[in-house]
């Protein structure tokens, strides 16, 4: 996927992730939008435009079919959110500006180099499945561990009831016992 261009590897990925490719042109509502390549998802309610920047194109025309079809998708009162991933230079801030106006837009811009996977993913995380790493059968217990960091820096301190307690699942009686004690003899009356 690496020697593709950036177009071709931001597809491959958002089709590992289960977005799948709308025919062209996208038919909404009876109208016609040509606009990138349209990916929807049964996994989400995303409408994804992938659009091309590398090719030349019309920065006003992919606004006004962006608009256009943002509107179409409010007509039929589709739940589906559009997306729009820039794919290669970013249009001007006006055009992206009027774009998110109406749709969410990603700039993946044109990831070259030792980085290039990494900066598509992450470019494009927040339309795919959150990955995440495989735990070890064994549960690990950090709270015993720290509580032993602590019990030995605060040794015969006013805390090491809590530290005892802890061991106990005695803890709510060992802090009362110690907000108790400089109450002692006050009148509170």
């Amino acid at each position: 996927m690496s020697g593709a261009d950036p177009v071709a590897r931001a597809l491959d990925l958002l089709r590992s992730a289960g977005y799948r490719e709308l025919g062209k042109p996208l038919v909404v509502a009876t109208i016609p939008f040509d606009i990138g390549t349209p990916m929807i998802s049964n996994r989400s309610l995303n409408v994804l435009l992938v659009v091309d920047t590398l090719r030349p194109h019309d920065p006003e025309s992919i606004r006004r079919q962006t608009d256009g079809l943002s509107r179409a998708l409010d007509a039929i009162e589709s739940r589906r959110s559009l997306t729009v991933i820039f794919v290669g230079p970013t249009p001007s801030v006006r055009v992206v500006h009027a774009i998110s106006r109406v749709a969410r837009v990603l700039a993946v811009g044109t990831p070259v180099g030792d980085r290039a996977e990494r900066d598509l993913v992450d470019s494009l995380a927040v339309l795919l499945p959150l990955s995440v790493p495989h735990q070890e059968d064994e549960q690990v217990q950090p709270w015993h561990e720290i509580l032993g960091a602590m019990a030995a820096q605060y040794a015969d301190s006013e805390f090491e009831p809590i530290f005892e307690a802890t061991r106990d699942d005695a803890v709510e009686e060992a802090l009362e016992r110690l907000l108790a004690e400089p109450l002692k003899g006050l009148d509170l009356a």
